[in-house]
């Protein structure tokens, strides 16, 4: 029997630290190995054992809920992920996992509460990470704590109640601002064409001149564009070098393959984006796109560089921070002659996208026209 600090008998395989913790113990069946769970409530501890005790089972085989978390991670990413998800998405789960590994990936997989996960969130926040960016690695964290949950490796899980707020979106005030700031620049046309369609950044980077249908006023969403990196080869075999490169492949999901209205100002923003286009190839002649490997199968890509290579996701991304930073140093500059607070913006380009959708929703649009335009499944 176990006692706490003062001597007073407190259960079989409880007890009390010096630090005032209480601590219970459990043996694992069919291991021979026992791990310990912590607590400064010894009611809420008891419950905690009790609940793990009346639902636990021989689990996962082999795996014991004392390895870490990145232990855990590493043979679920092998038995569960590798062979099962294309490589952008595993590149997303790794490099999602590499952010948070500093804040739980040294935990054991039993130890880990809400509350560390609400830390981690807050960490990555203050990093600097873009809410998408915060989310993505949450999702990863999310998948790894409930495959454990539902094989009965820990009593409860961690990430099960943790939520985010609803993205923002721009508004009005805001989506003039930005679009004034860049209308000189060579990327307006796409970041126009972004808020007015609602395409995520590699669909429209993957669009060619023959998606698009001027005549029935619409265009053509099955594909998309990024960078992606490389850890296992297509047999699942952890490589000895990481590598990056760029591919279009078809879209994550079904529902993203779908047909986006055109209105006459977006069409405009195109025949505008063609004439940079054909100035450059008119400039650059056999030269123009010879280092782009992407052309040889997609030929009339229509966001290009001036040299014919692709624009991608992270150049956009690149390029909107730079126009927010010029806007909100002249809105420091005038809050402070105006002696007011400023009003400063962040903006990526998801947020066209969340923006779109918000306006459709305002206009009047049915949800589920929303959803089809914008390609969600829900």
């Amino acid at each position: 029997m176990g006692k706490n600090l003062k001597g007073k008998e407190l259960g079989k395989g409880l007890y009390q630290r010096k630090d005032g913790r209480y601590e219970a113990r459990i043996f694992v069946r069919g291991t021979g190995k026992t791990f310990s769970i912590y607590g400064t409530n010894l009611q809420h501890l008891k419950k905690e054992r009790n609940a793990y005790l009346a639902n636990v089972s021989p689990g996962i085989a082999g795996y014991d809920p004392r390895i870490s978390v990145s232990k855990w991670y590493e043979k679920w990413m092998l038995i569960y992920v590798v062979h099962s998800v294309k490589a952008t998405t595993l590149s997303n789960y790794v490099n999602g996992f590499e952010r948070v590994r500093e804040y739980i990936g040294y935990m054991r997989l039993i130890e880990v509460r809400p509350t560390h996960i609400l830390d981690m969130i807050k960490g990555l926040e203050e990093e600097g990470y873009a809410r998408t960016t915060v989310i993505q690695s949450l999702s990863v964290v999310r998948q790894l704590f409930k495959k454990a949950y539902s094989g009965k490796m820990i009593p409860i899980d961690p990430v099960a109640d943790i939520k985010l707020p609803k993205e923002k979106c721009l508004s009005i005030y805001d989506t003039h601002r930005f679009l004034e700031s860049c209308k000189n620049t060579r990327y307006y046309e796409l970041f126009f064409i972004l808020l007015h369609t609602g395409l995520r950044i590699g669909e429209a980077l993957a669009l060619e001149w023959c998606d698009l249908d001027f005549k029935h006023e619409k265009l053509r969403v099955y594909k998309t564009l990024n960078r992606v990196t490389k850890y296992y080869d297509s047999k699942g075999n952890e490589l000895p070098e990481r590598y990056s490169t760029i591919q279009i492949t078809t879209p994550k999901k079904s529902a993203s393959n779908r047909k986006v209205p055109l209105t006459d100002a977006v069409i405009a923003a195109f025949m505008s984006w063609k004439e940079k286009q054909d100035r450059d190839k008119e400039k650059l002649g056999k030269n123009w796109g010879k280092p782009n490997i992407l052309l040889k199968k997609y030929p009339s890509l229509i966001f290009t560089t001036s040299s014919g290579r692709s624009y991608l996701p992270s150049s956009a991304q690149t390029e909107c921070r730079r126009i927010v930073g010029i806007v909100n140093k002249h809105e420091i500059a005038l809050a402070e002659k105006e002696n007011r607070d400023p009003n400063l913006m962040d903006v990526h380009p998801h947020i066209f996208r969340h923006t779109f959708v918000t306006r459709c929703v305002q206009s009047g649009m049915e949800p589920a026209t929303v959803g089809k335009i914008s390609g969600h499944s829900t």
